[in-house]
């Protein structure tokens, strides 16, 4: 890959408050990253310009960038209208005077209309030829109209979108078929196959690398682009790797509320490969929203299909008059071995009772399963890992944020069948360092949540991390490998 040179389009530096203790934000541990991640140049915005002042923090900007060649700044720009920043045509001349190749709006953060108010700018940088970049978390239909509104009113700015989520996946592709001058960078666009499809659809000269770094993994971004260009060979890996974490949509769909194109087995498993994983343990999404039955038989059908690959977890309905006879089938007849109990959509603690001969069968049977947050998680795991000391708990998007992964680490800690499993869209830069320093390199699961979202990018969430080599197979397979030989299915 040494033909290929990446520029980050999405870089932070500076204080972030409130900040965890784990989290990094200097100059230095931007430019040490790019050279971990052999990243040569990033577009860098300061964060005191997007969340306090932008006058102030493009100004601390200017001494940051001068400290590597690597880093070009981006410039945070305000409405004028309150004066807080000169006229747009004054600061994009000053801009151009003091070598600064791109300007950003923050309209939700400082709290003005995203259009009406950015005339000025729009104007301003499309006279002078640079590009606007928008950043936008959370950003959702409405705010992707607005977005069209100002790419229709500036067909000649380049406007490029930040932050946009995975859940805009649809909406998104929408716009950019319609707006020429609309690009997107995929630090949480990290839906599945969201290079390949809006590439397609839209042109790849309109997808920028960007990663959100220091706030998200620069490895995770480069992955993304890592594995949608490498060949085959390229692919292959000498280590066993697990994805503990999926929901496979049934043969030919191609979403489930959110898009999720080639989200099936037979689009997904081509996918897996490129990046050398070995096995995917999956529910399907029919299973978890409701319709367990359909679910677990769609699950099977993806285990005929692929019977070295793919390996299954249950769904059931507690509540069901036949709830215990579908415990028997599903796993003794059928041969599933994890359970995928599910609390956001049925809202059945985990350790209620109706849950009881199904938690007896997994101790039995040593298996496997799989949570997400409830109500009152840490309880109901504590009262379930003490009372069925042989099944694995492996606990869903632990690596979520700090404080949820240091929460996770106590549990962890506190009960030894207990497991963190990684998955979620912020890809906390070094956080996957903190699970495993918290919790043991022997209790970090690798999952990816696919096909919700791309597993590129949190298979690069481990990849480019700073564990040694022997942590690292580990988490991404040996120790969902153990856990699976456990089972006595």
């Amino acid at each position: 890959m040494s033909d290929i040179v990446y520029l980050d389009c999405f870089a932070l530096v500076g204080r972030r408050v409130p900040r965890d203790a784990n989290e990094v934000w200097t100059t230095e541990d931007l430019l040490d990253e790019m050279q971990h991640c052999d990243v040569r140049g990033a577009l860098v915005t300061h964060e005191m310009a997007r969340t306090y002042d932008p006058a102030f923090g493009n100004e601390q900007l200017q001494q940051e960038v001068a400290k590597s060649e690597r880093l070009w700044p981006c410039w945070v720009l305000m409405p004028a209208v309150l004066d807080e920043m000169p006229a747009a045509e004054q600061v994009v001349e000053e801009m151009l005077a003091r070598g600064v190749p791109a300007a950003k709006i923050c309209p939700t953060r400082h709290t003005y209309h995203p259009v009406r108010d950015t005339e000025d700018i729009c104007r301003a940088l499309q006279e002078a030829g640079l590009p606007l970049f928008i950043d936008w978390p959370g950003i959702g239909v409405d705010g992707l109209a607005l977005v069209e509104d100002i790419c229709r009113a500036f067909p000649d700015l380049a406007v490029v979108l930040q932050g946009c989520s995975w859940t805009q996946y649809r909406t998104l592709a929408g716009v950019m078929s319609r707006c020429p001058n609309l690009h997107t960078e995929f630090s949480s666009m990290q839906g599945n196959y969201a290079l390949e499809v809006l590439g397609e659809l839209c042109g790849f000269q309109r997808l920028l690398f960007g990663s959100e770094t220091l706030v998200k993994s620069l490895g995770a971004a480069r992955s993304f682009v890592d594995y949608a260009e490498l060949t085959d060979e390229q692919r292959r890996f000498n280590i066993v790797v697990i994805d503990a974490h999926a929901h496979w949509l049934q043969e030919g769909a191609k979403g489930a509320g959110y898009t999720m194109p080639r989200g099936d087995a037979d689009h997904m498993v081509p996918r897996i490969k490129r990046l050398g994983i070995d096995k995917v343990v999956t529910a399907s999404w029919l299973g978890i929203w409701g319709f367990y039955d359909c679910g677990n038989e769609t699950t099977v059908q993806m285990i005929q299909r692929y019977p070295d690959i793919i390996v299954g977890y249950a769904t059931l309905d507690p509540s069901d008059p036949n709830f215990e006879r579908d415990i028997e089938y599903w796993h003794l007849e059928k041969g599933l071995k994890g359970l995928k109990p599910y609390f956001p959509r049925y809202q059945i603690p985990y350790d209620d009772e109706r849950y009881l001969p199904w938690w007896e069968f997994a101790n039995e049977y040593h298996l496997f399963a799989l949570l997400h947050a409830s109500s009152n998680f840490n309880a109901e795991v504590r009262n379930l890992a003490t009372r069925f000391p042989n099944v694995s708990f492996l606990l869903a998007h632990s690596g979520g944020s700090f404080p949820l992964a240091r929460d996770r680490i106590k549990l962890a800690r506190e009960l030894p069948n207990v497991f963190l499993e990684i998955t979620l869209t912020p890809v906390c830069h070094r956080i996957i360092e903190l699970l495993v320093e918290g919790a043991g390199a022997d209790r970090v699961v690798f999952g990816t949540d696919a096909p919700m979202r791309d597993p590129i990018p949190q298979f690069g969430w481990v990849v480019y991390s700073r564990l040694t080599t022997e942590q690292k197979r580990k988490v991404l397979g040996e120790n969902m490998l153990r856990i699976l030989d456990r089972c006595r299915l």
